[in-house]
């Protein structure tokens, strides 16, 4: 699947077609049936990534892509050999010197801009740590606490986004990171799950 750092990745590459007026087109019949050509004539506002999500900003459209396990955004110069079949692109946003190219993904839908704001799905995405981690470094800030509170235990949204690319990340932006430590099995915690499972039980 993909990272949150390989989505923040690919959201720089796109970066390209910022502030342009795109051709959109869709080869395959997912991305038509997504409604990706509605997109032709608009302007590429901004593209920003959620966690393992990309939203393009297009003012009163916003395109949001989730690429799961083998979903990829490709960014070609205009003219280029594609490293995949054309029938198998399911969204192509063309600008004047480059066009970006996305196969694959478990999410490709377009929404207006006001569902967008009111989408249960959406809502729950919090800022990237690693974009919000470069705008706390343009802050000044040094020092970071994190506390992932989405989460009771340590596992792999813990110990590889966080304990190592945020880390990494927070390293290379001279910002002393550190984290709360998860609940894991901690006895208070665990006394407190078997309550509730009793309760429920009695019930």
């Amino acid at each position: 699947m993909a990272e949150g750092d390989t989505i923040l990745r690919a959201a720089r590459r796109l970066e390209v077609l910022a502030g342009e007026t795109v051709a959109a087109s869709a080869p395959n019949p997912r991305g038509r049936a997504a409604g990706i050509e509605r997109l032709d004539g608009h302007r590429l506002e901004r593209i920003s990534s959620h966690g393992k999500n990309l939203l393009f900003d297009f003012g009163d459209l916003v395109l949001h892509s989730h690429m799961g396990m083998n979903g990829s955004w490709h960014v070609y110069p205009r003219g280029a050999r594609w490293r995949k079949p054309r029938r198998s692109a399911w969204a192509v946003l063309a600008g004047e010197r480059h066009e970006a190219v996305q196969f694959g993904g478990p999410t490709l839908r377009l929404l207006s801009a006001s569902r967008a704001s009111r989408d249960p799905q959406l809502a729950r995405l919090g800022p990237d740590i690693l974009a919000h981690l470069d705008e706390l470094a343009g802050r000044g800030e040094t020092r970071v606490l994190v506390t992932p509170v989405g989460f009771v235990a340590d596992h792999l949204e813990i110990l590889w986004d966080l304990d190592v690319e945020a880390r990494e990340r927070a390293a290379a932006l001279e910002i002393e990171l550190d984290r709360t430590d998860s609940m894991n099995d901690d006895p208070a915690f665990i006394r407190a799950l078997a309550d509730l499972v009793r309760r429920e039980l009695d019930a």
